[in-house]
């Protein structure tokens, strides 16, 4: 039998004499987490058993989270929710992630807020204690969740509160519909810029690729900073490139015949629980074989090339005995240097910022958060070397390691891979989640060669 509450600060006092254990924290917690823009969050055992230092994972703005759930029985001492917090933050190394979010029923003074951010140090900390949580489920759109939890019916104004934002709701839906009468006319538009350009396909033909001549071009941005290179000349050999990045379909065949490689045998060997994140097994996501593949990391992208290679009767590039060093004299596949990337996008045009020009709109490109996830390979045209997606979409791994100017070492070729060594690797392109910054053909940024995230892809070069 539900209990009406009687007191303003009840949800307060519940949630602090909290009776039903960790499995029903770890879901409130979910739920919570949710609540303030995490997606894709999957508590870790709900029904008590080991979890590998984590309550739960989840991502939000493309970064990985450990989540982590605190609910005792009363208010404890700061040295206890402290020890705890530590406790936590062990995960978040065992898991290879950078971030945390805590949740705890709490009270902390502002005082001991400020203590744990000092005590996560470089981790980016997401704090969800005792008065953030009652807020929350004292908030209309969360009294479901508070009587599923906490016991606590609504009041009479509480009712009128809801109904409210109930019709506040129906409105907000009526226009996230209109919005998507514009995307669908926006998507006859690209077809109708497809059909006038003669590049329609009925299916992208996956696997081709273009070919890239050998010459010069200028390279970089006249504004540089850690983002560009300075403008500079690069010579490349002749190449050829994906015209589309690797598919999930794609991906699923290298899995397939190299088990090593799979979702679980991965994560063991490499301990990154978030390749192949959104994978149920070695199965790719419903309805996404031909959307690029993500959640993959580097040290996968170069297996994919060396399984690609021998498949094809070519000698591999990458020597996974010397982690993954590059032989570029061998006529294997291998993943595109920086210069091979831009001098792509770019595609005969050196003035331009992005691959069609000097404007980007939502007709031309995946990007801004308009989709908010991947697209099909192919959905939008090409540039003028044929190649789909090389802006937007998904960010894509480049062979390079991430090195500051000099770009090029004295004596080094410029298209083989820049540095010689370093921590980590570059990416380019830019993605669906991306602003228009990050689709300039010069733009450059760089993550660990073991990480993965949700918008990063690849595709791959050979010189055969």
């Amino acid at each position: 039998m539900t209990r009406r509450r009687t007191e303003g600060n009840e949800t307060w006092a519940r949630l602090l004499d909290w009776p039903r254990g960790q499995a029903a924290s770890e879901r409130l917690a979910a739920h919570i987490l949710r609540a303030e823009g995490f997606e894709s969050v999957d508590p870790c055992h709900p029904l008590g058993g080991a979890d590998g230092l984590k309550d739960a994972l989840c991502v939000r703005d493309g970064r990985a989270w450990i989540g982590a759930a605190y609910f005792p029985r009363g208010q404890q001492s700061f040295q206890k929710i402290e020890a705890k917090f530590r406790n936590d933050l062990k995960g978040v190394r065992a898991n290879h992630s950078d971030s945390i979010a805590f949740v705890t029923n709490q009270e902390l003074r502002l005082a001991e807020r400020h203590a744990l951010k000092i005590l996560a140090g470089d981790a980016q900390l997401e704090l969800f204690h005792l008065e953030r949580i009652a807020s929350l489920l004292d908030s209309p759109q969360y009294y479901g969740l508070r009587l599923e939890y906490l016991d606590i019916e609504m009041t009479r104004e509480e009712q009128v509160s809801f109904i409210s934002t109930r019709d506040s709701i129906i409105t907000q839906l009526k226009s996230e519909i209109s919005h998507l009468r514009s995307d669908i006319v926006s998507g006859l538009g690209r077809l109708e810029q497809r059909l006038a350009s003669g590049n329609l396909e009925e299916k992208p033909n996956i696997g081709t690729l273009a070919r890239i001549p050998a010459g010069s071009f200028i390279m970089g941005f006249d504004e540089a900073d850690e983002h560009h290179w300075p403008l500079h000349e690069v010579y490349t050999e002749a190449f050829s490139i994906d015209r589309y990045p690797i598919t999930n379909g794609q991906f699923k065949s290298f899995v397939d015949e190299c088990q090593n490689w799979g979702k679980e045998s991965a994560i063991k060997k490499h301990s990154n629980v978030y390749y192949l994140f959104l994978w149920q097994g070695d199965m790719y996501p419903r309805g996404k074989k031909d959307h690029p593949v993500v959640w993959v990391n580097w040290l996968a992208a170069a297996a994919y090339c060396n399984w690609r290679s021998r498949r094809e009767g070519l000698e591999p590039c990458y020597d996974p005995d010397d982690l993954f060093a590059c032989n570029f004299d061998n006529q294997g596949y291998r993943l595109p240097t920086e210069a091979e990337y831009e001098k792509t996008a770019r595609a005969g045009h050196e003035n331009r910022l992005f691959p069609w020009g000097h404007h980007i709109d939502e007709s031309m490109a995946n990007f801004g958060n308009v989709v908010a996830d991947t697209t099909e390979v192919g959905e939008y045209a090409p540039n003028n070397y044929g190649l789909y997606d090389i802006a937007g979409n998904v960010k894509e791994w480049c062979h390079d390691w991430y090195g500051k100017a000099p770009l090029v070492p004295a004596g080094v070729r410029p298209d083989s891979g820049g540095p010689e060594g370093g921590e980590f690797k570059v990416f380019k392109g830019g993605s669906w989640g991306s602003n228009e910054r990050e689709l300039n053909c010069s733009y450059r940024a760089w993550l660990l060669p073991a990480n993965t995230n949700p918008d990063f892809g690849f595709r791959c070069v050979c010189h055969s």
